[in-house]
């Protein structure tokens, strides 16, 4: 038991410090190498969700005059939809092999930081709102079913013409508000399954805060380029070895 909290507190570290110190990558990172560590993927989201929330509420707090609520609420609406459907299909998958999740954990990531590196949406001032659907359905049923929906909403939101202050508000909104419905909705589906590893994911509050305040201590002082390659290296790490899994 020690030697997996010891390792869960490694995994939870160097995701806060990548999220403070490049911006991004927290449960991208911090959900593939649980699953690593032995949770189940429902045990690893709701570590993830929980010291996340504390992480975001920083941020949050930081934003917090510039938060749109006007746009946040549908949002909200939508993604409770989407995190539950998530959430359903969680419920089957979660049952699955244990390197057949893996697996599909890495293909995720590997789609991701392709389209990260290919995408480039073009700013403009509005967008279809078919598109605001997709985003944000997308976001909720990622985050529902493997802990992590960050991407969708990050390139509906650098598409739009926005100043950097607003852009980086409504992410840091669109995730404090996300995380509770999926904490709240994981617990309500899997119940006692998931009470222990809830309580111990308590215990690495710490070590996430104490990793994203030295994440963002670096951030100040390292190329910003630099760290982003840095984390896209440790995803493309995290994914090519699950998808390699056996």
């Amino acid at each position: 038991m020690t030697s997996i909290w010891l390792v869960t507190s490694l995994v939870i570290f160097v995701a806060s410090f990548m999220q403070g110190a490049a911006g991004f990558a927290f449960a991208l990172l911090a959900v593939p190498f649980l699953v690593w560590t032995g949770f189940s993927l429902a045990e690893a989201s709701i570590i993830t969700a929980i010291n996340a929330i504390v992480i975001v509420s920083l941020a949050a707090h930081k934003f917090r005059k510039h938060l749109d609520w006007s746009f946040l609420w549908p949002t909200i609406v939508l993604r409770v939809f989407s995190i539950s459907l998530g959430i359903f299909f969680l419920n089957h998958l979660n049952n699955l092999d244990r390197h057949f999740i893996r697996q599909i954990l890495g293909l995720l990531l590997l789609i991701i930081v392709i389209i990260q590196f290919t995408v480039k949406p073009k700013a403009r001032d509005a967008l279809a709102p078919i598109w605001w659907w997709l985003a944000f359905g997308l976001a909720g049923f990622l985050m529902g079913l493997v802990g992590f929906g960050g991407p969708p909403s990050v390139l509906w939101v650098m598409a739009h013409n926005w100043p950097n202050l607003k852009s980086r508000a409504l992410l840091t909104g669109i995730y404090w508000t996300g995380l509770p419905i999926q904490i709240l909705l994981l617990l309500g589906s899997f119940g006692s399954e998931l009470y222990q590893s809830s309580v111990l994911a308590l215990s690495f509050i710490p070590i996430a805060l104490l990793g994203i305040l030295c994440g963002l201590w670096w951030g100040d002082k390292l190329n910003k380029d630099h760290l982003k390659y840095a984390a896209y290296s440790l995803l493309s790490f995290a994914a090519l070895s699950s998808f390699l899994s056996h």
